[in-house]
């Protein structure tokens, strides 16, 4: 009876991990990485700012990613992007690497941005927005840093934030709560907003 007993446990338990593995396994996550090689490296050679992540997209032949990065200035969204990448329909059910978005020479007027995904590369180029790096600064993670947080299908989610103030002055604000954003917006001179979201493939 009792052999009976361990095996049916052995079977549950064996059932609840598996069950438990497939559930984390499904997840999207992505990661703040401030001090991986990739930013070592960037801030090392003096070449500007990065902001880098580990990221992890499973079913990534189903799926479509979209990153970009949105300007304000004075609390008013300028219209266009300062970049923006687009992919999806991968050819493996898992990808996962480095994402993230970078500003060459931060304090020239020539300024280089690029974003990168696991297999997405795309060459550092100016934008059409003209991007003013000037005054009291801050480069922020949004989400919490060396944690994993969870990505929702079709949910926007905002990975990180650069304030700018000419007034030499900043307060510190929940970038994950709406109200307190929008005041840090109102309240600064400029600012850079990375976004991402990760949308199901119809077919």
């Amino acid at each position: 009876m009792k052999k009976i007993y361990f095996v049916f446990l052995s079977l549950f338990l064996l059932i609840l991990v598996t069950s438990c593995s497939n559930g984390s396994d499904s997840k999207i996550t992505i990661k703040p990485t401030p001090n991986s090689d990739y930013v070592t490296t960037f801030e090392d050679l003096n070449l500007g700012h990065l902001f880098d992540f580990e990221f992890r997209l499973p079913e990534a032949d189903q799926r479509w990613v979209k990153v970009w990065v949105e300007r304000y200035k004075d609390g008013e969204k300028v219209p266009g992007r300062v970049t923006e990448l687009s992919y999806g329909k991968s050819p493996q059910n898992l990808d996962k690497g480095h994402l993230g978005f970078g500003v060459i020479s931060p304090d020239r007027k020539d300024n280089l941005f690029f974003l990168y995904a696991p297999g997405v590369k795309e060459s550092p180029k100016k934008s059409q927005l003209t991007v003013n790096f000037e005054g009291m600064q801050g480069w922020r993670y949004a989400i919490r840093e060396e944690e994993e947080t969870e990505l929702k299908l079709g949910e926007t989610k905002l990975l990180a934030v650069y304030r700018s103030s000419i007034n030499n002055s900043m307060r510190n604000y929940d970038f994950q709560d709406e109200e307190q954003l929008d005041r840090m917006l109102k309240e600064d001179s400029e600012n850079l907003l990375l976004k991402i979201k990760v949308e199901k493939i119809e077919e």
